[in-house]
């Protein structure tokens, strides 16, 4: 049996490491099933090319077409390395940010979810926004509720702010502003405070942009309302690059604020887009899993992975251009009972033509035509 060449050997190896790892990336690209069938396909044929490229030159004769043989071969197994990698990574945080479909229902192309901001209680709900899809038409409204906002408790017979009513649980919130608003919501995103900071600054921090100078009345804390415990903030006019404790900070301020709690919940959405164009940008490709996981860590929802899949997939194809309108609910400052009637503190008493307006706004917006 004629004994095989070291060179043979390392072409062999090569050549067939790079197929074996071409077909694993392929086979979890299409099991990930987030990339439009067009990029798919793109990136299995560039793979076969390269593969059939680097075999060619490989068994060539000539030395400088076998180095290049080799170098295409090499590239292969990085790219397939690196793919794989990052392919492997978005899975798992899928899988686990994410519930899966049991059944085969069709996913809604109409749906409302609801964001809920809890404070390091994990109970009060600072920040409150609707989210209404309708992919049909290509429009997102926000609908945005002060936290503040008293309302009827669904299930205790009660009026409280609806910071409060989270306390009892999150479909107790859902529950009161389906009667609220006279809508069904789909799904919740419930997003942790606590793990927003530790988001923000592994980010490198995130852009929030100010229409008016002010210092904060909150101090730069966290896990306490205690605000002799740490520095007041000033915000400059125009746009700055804030971390964590100062992203929180912003997102908790009220009082010095032209429209107390109603701007508070515009800073909120304002700081959320942020973070969302930040997660999306190239640079978090270096430290991708160790983001991911500060993701999984800052939100539960029960959002199926089909719809983000599918929402990802139709975005990537250009077939997803949201119109963003945007609706705030508005009231008048008072004091009345809280905490489901333990308390007399701070209340906003709902200005129902608001509260009307939004109705309408959401019954159009979930109309498919």
């Amino acid at each position: 049996m004629k004994k095989l060449e070291p060179m043979k050997i390392l072409e062999i190896f090569l050549s067939s490491i790079g197929l074996i790892l071409s077909i694993i990336l392929i086979v979890m690209l299409y099991n990930l099933n987030i990339l439009p069938e067009k990029y798919t396909l793109s990136i299995i044929i560039i793979l076969l090319v390269l593969n059939a490229l680097g075999n060619f030159f490989m068994v060539n004769e000539k030395t400088k077409l076998k180095i290049i043989g080799y170098v295409i071969l090499g590239l292969v197994i990085i790219l397939d390395t690196v793919g794989n990698y990052y392919i492997k990574t978005t899975d798992k945080f899928l899988n686990k940010s994410f519930k899966k479909i049991e059944t085969k229902e069709e996913l809604k192309d109409i749906y409302n979810i609801y964001i809920g901001g809890v404070d390091f209680t994990d109970e009060i709900y600072d920040f409150n926004t609707i989210l209404s899809f309708n992919e049909a038409k290509e429009n997102l409204l926000l609908v945005s509720i002060p936290r503040g906002y008293h309302i009827e408790a669904v299930g205790y017979d009660i009026t409280d702010n609806l910071s409060y009513i989270g306390i009892k649980g999150i479909d107790v919130a859902i529950k009161s502003l389906e009667k609220l608003l006279d809508t069904k919501i789909d799904y919740y995103v419930k997003i942790n405070t606590k793990s927003l900071v530790a988001l923000v600054d592994l980010l490198g921090g995130i852009e929030y942009c100010s229409d008016t100078s002010y210092t904060t009345t909150h101090a730069m804390v966290l896990d306490t309302y205690d605000d002799t415990k740490g520095q007041k903030l000033y915000v400059e006019k125009g746009c700055k690059t804030y971390n964590g404790i100062q992203i929180l900070t912003i997102a908790r301020e009220r009082l010095n604020l032209i429209g107390g709690d109603i701007k508070r919940q515009e800073n909120c959405q304002k700081i959320l887009i942020s973070l969302i164009d930040k997660i999306m940008s190239f640079n978090t490709l270096a430290n991708y899993e160790e983001i991911l996981d500060k993701v999984d860590a800052l939100y539960e929802t029960n959002i199926p992975r089909e719809l983000v899949t599918k929402l990802i997939k139709k975005k990537l194809d250009n077939k997803l251009n949201f119109n963003i309108e945007t609706v705030n609910l508005t009231g008048h400052d008072q004091m009345g009972y809280v905490r489901l009637g333990t308390i007399y503190d701070y209340i906003v008493e709902p200005d129902m033509n608001t509260v009307e307006q939004a109705k309408i706004k959401l019954n159009e917006n979930l109309t498919k035509k």
